[in-house]
């Protein structure tokens, strides 16, 4: 026993001069340590998205929504007016011009007044002269003393007439009377006579003849109605018959009842807007990012994902000896510890 604890002291004695009187000698040991880069995860942020797992989508620059590719801005030419805005006037037939309403087309305006002629009777008496006057006395066969007065009267009208002849005959102590009715031809001379008998005999007379009565005859200016036509210039169109379209105001187009003479409509697919959702990314604007598929890391590259690295480590050999000094010291001290 005693031996074995000077074998020990002198190992520990020459681990300590070493230590202070050797010049260090140096070598290398192999270590794991902690990853640098990513702190033991084995992961690192991804360089492509910066960590966050979406990167813009590149179909829509990362806006959500593309150009529709049916329509300008929104808008398509109408196809009724080929983006004229103006389609053929249905009104006037691309004319410019319709039909007056005021005088239906004639020019004219027909307006109805009152018959100056017979003031509105439809009727008017003739007009029937006499044109000379002829009398004379006689006895009869009943040796009655008559006077016969004959006339001759013209009808002036342009149709013929009824009227009541009476002649007059005056003598100083009587006066006699006698009628007829008589028909007269237009434009025609009618001899009337007219018999007065039972004269007083002797005595001055002095006889005459004139119309009593006109029958009505219809108004020639108005053939009977009362009423006369008066035409006129229609002041509308001032005789031609035709005005300038007022749908149209003579152009001979309209606006486009589909347009409303805009000559664009609105896109159907896109409803104005001229944009559509884009279909990549369902209107986010954001893909998972194709490097870390959407988690925002990637395998860290330094440590391959293990999250640690080898390292070379140098130590000296003073720090060996004394090590293995150490150990040996700690087996003798063990050993010693045995029964």
């Amino acid at each position: 026993m005693r031996k074995r604890f000077i074998v020990i002291s002198i190992l520990t004695l020459l681990m300590l001069a070493t230590s202070f009187l050797a010049k260090p000698a140096s070598a290398q040991g192999i270590f794991d340590k902690e990853c640098p880069e990513c702190h033991g995860s084995g992961e690192i942020d991804c360089d492509k998205c910066n960590g966050i797992g979406k990167i813009n989508c590149t179909k829509c620059a990362g806006s959500g929504s593309i150009t529709c590719p049916n329509c300008d801005h929104g808008k398509i030419v109408c196809a009724k007016c080929a983006g004229s805005g103006k389609v053929t006037c249905t009104r006037c037939g691309a004319s410019g011009e319709i039909t007056c309403t005021k005088c239906a087309g004639s020019g004219r305006i027909t307006t109805t007044v009152e018959c100056p002629t017979c003031h509105g009777s439809g009727k008017i008496k003739p007009s029937i002269i006499m044109k000379s006057l002829d009398a004379w006395d006689w006895f009869n066969w009943a040796l009655d003393w008559v006077v016969t007065v004959q006339g001759v009267f013209h009808n002036e009208e342009d149709q013929g007439a009824y009227a009541t002849v009476t002649a007059t005959v005056e003598t100083l102590t009587a006066i006699y009377e006698e009628s007829v009715r008589e028909y007269f031809p237009p434009h025609e001379d009618v001899k009337v006579e007219i018999v007065i008998e039972e004269i007083e005999y002797g005595e001055d007379w002095k006889a005459w003849m004139y119309i009593s009565w006109l029958d009505d005859i219809s108004c020639p200016d108005c053939d009977g109605t009362g009423a006369e036509t008066v035409v006129t210039t229609c002041p509308d169109c001032n005789g031609i018959g035709k005005v300038t379209c007022p749908d149209c105001h003579g152009t001979g187009k309209s606006n486009c009842p589909e347009c409303n003479g805009m000559g664009t409509l609105n896109c159907p697919i896109c409803k104005g807007t001229g944009k559509l959702d884009c279909p990549d990314c369902e209107e986010t604007g954001k893909l998972n990012c194709p490097e870390c598929y959407g988690s925002g890391k990637v395998t860290c590259t330094y440590c391959n994902g293990s999250g640690y690295v080898t390292d070379w480590t140098k130590v000296s050999i003073v720090s060996i000896i004394g090590v293995g000094a150490i150990g040996v010291l700690g087996y003798a001290i063990t050993k010693r510890k045995k029964p």
